[in-house]
């Protein structure tokens, strides 16, 4: 679900090992993308639901995003199916989803994000079967702290000299 930069590398990825792209999002991407992604196909998001083995979420969290999958969405997906959100905690209605863990109606959740963050204590999820946990730190790698740092260095640097920053959070 969302195929900007991120969801971009994950559909190059599962294209290397012979799975069949779909995606949902605002819009489509250009054919030559699509392409280059072994033919990844824009489909409505309840077909996409509905298709899909392994659903990973890379979306924003906005007002329309909040709980993109809620019960009825996630009542859409095989008992053999699994949900992978590694974005933003909210785009999951989170005790729908301890629901359909609980029973038996997914086969498993991979979560690196959480509403809110840190999780508290009582989240359900933390019990659910078949789910796997982390931090929000999936993606950290050494790789990515020394570009994090740098990036940071850069605009620091720059707004001290009168440059704009390139990466501002409004």
């Amino acid at each position: 679900m969302g195929l900007g930069a991120v969801g971009e590398q994950v559909a190059r990825r599962a294209a290397a090992f012979d799975m069949t792209d779909v995606y949902a999002g605002r819009r489509p991407v250009p054919e030559e993308a699509a392409a280059r992604l072994g033919g990844a196909r824009h489909v409505p998001l309840e077909e996409l639901l509905r298709l899909s083995d392994h659903v990973t979420l890379h979306a924003p969290l906005t007002d329309g995003t909040r709980h993109l999958l809620n019960a009825e969405r996630l009542a859409l997906r095989r008992p053999t199916a699994f949900v992978i959100d590694t974005a933003r905690g909210a785009l999951i209605d989170q005790d729908a989803l301890a629901d359909a863990l609980e029973a038996g109606a997914l086969a498993g959740a991979g979560l690196d994000a959480f509403d809110p963050e840190p999780p508290p204590p009582a989240l359900r999820l933390l019990k659910a079967p078949n789910v796997v946990l982390s931090p929000h730190v999936g993606g950290v790698t050494r790789e990515t702290v020394v570009r994090i740092a740098l990036a940071a260095v850069q605009n620091a640097a720059g707004f001290l000299t009168g440059e704009r920053p390139g990466d501002v959070v409004s």
